[in-house]
């Protein structure tokens, strides 16, 4: 698998979905959970399926995560629903996510709207091949955007995002002003 960067931008939590569910090609509700995790590795259950599909139509993966100098290895592969719901049952960390797939010019972007019941984050993303620029931002995110994530920066990840907690204290840090693009 070739290595991808991810670009990272923070959106608004006021963001309004209507544009995302008018315009997607795809909308996911996605639960994730952890079952190995350590500075720079992860490794994760997702499972996926189309909103409005059953629950026979979702989709299991196991993704493994490695960061090695300044990338990012990536492997994933999709499970049965039985393996699937059996390794959900042992992970930690568990967060649920709808995910919005829109296609803008030649990039896929994919908004996720991190929720417990309420709307806590929203976050998009766009991935690139290794050594892209960062990408120009389509309207549908400049006009919501309050952070562009550096490439570097760690704190953005699914699982530190799937700690409630965690995610409101660095949304409102990004809000107040308190975080910049050079800090770690």
């Amino acid at each position: 698998m070739p290595t991808e960067h991810e670009f990272k931008y923070v959106l608004n939590i006021v963001t309004n979905d209507s544009y995302f569910k008018k315009h997607c090609k795809k909308h996911l509700v996605i639960q994730q959970g952890y079952l190995a995790f350590s500075k720079g590795m992860t490794c994760r259950v997702r499972s996926s399926r189309e909103e409005g599909q059953l629950d026979r139509d979702t989709k299991w993966f196991l993704t493994f995560k490695q960061k090695v100098r300044k990338r990012v290895i990536e492997v994933e592969q999709q499970m049965d629903q039985r393996d699937g719901k059996d390794l959900w049952s042992v992970c930690v960390g568990k967060l649920k996510k709808d995910r919005y797939v829109v296609d803008n010019n030649d990039n896929t972007w994919e908004v996720d709207f991190f929720n417990n019941g309420n709307l806590y984050f929203v976050m998009a993303e766009v991935e690139l091949e290794e050594g892209s620029a960062r990408p120009e931002l389509p309207l549908f995110i400049s006009a919501n955007l309050l952070y562009e994530v550096p490439l570097t920066d760690d704190r953005f990840g699914n699982k530190r995002l799937g700690d409630v907690e965690y995610a409101t204290e660095i949304y409102n840090k990004i809000v107040q002003g308190e975080i910049d693009g050079n800090e770690n």
